[in-house]
C-alpha cells in the first residue's frame, strides 16, 4: 500500500516476480484496478512489459483514446436522436395548427 506525496509520486519497492492486482483508489468514487506482471531485473533484462506489449507505465499514464471516443459516439449518438425527436414533434405541432 502506498499514499503519494505533495508531487503525486508515489514510491514502493519492487515486490518478487509474479502477476498483481493494482488498485488505484482516487476517492470519490474514482477507482482503477489492473493486473500487472512484473519479472526481477535479472529475469527481464530491461524494462516490464504489459499483456497487450506495452510498458507497465504507458499502461497508467496513457490517455484513454478509445474510450473517449466512444464516449463522443455515444453522446453525438443521442444528441442526434434527441434533436431529431423534437424535430418530429415540432413538425407534427406545425401540421395540426
Amino acid at each position: 500500500e502506498g499514499i503519494t506525496d505533495k508531487n503525486g509520486m508515489c514510491v514502493l519497492s519492487a515486490p518478487p516476480s509474479g502477476r498483481y492486482r493494482l488498485v488505484v483508489d482516487a476517492g470519490a468514487g474514482h477507482r482503477a484496478e489492473t493486473d500487472v506482471t512484473t519479472v526481477t531485473a535479472e529475469a527481464a533484462a530491461g524494462e516490464t512489459a504489459d499483456s497487450r506489449g506495452g510498458t507497465v507505465r504507458d499502461e497508467f499514464v496513457g490517455f484513454p483514446w478509445k474510450r473517449a471516443a466512444v464516449g463522443l459516439a455515444v453522446i453525438a449518438f443521442f444528441g442526434a436522436g434527441f434533436w431529431l425527436a423534437r424535430r418530429a414533434q415540432s413538425s407534427a405541432r406545425d401540421a395540426r395548427a
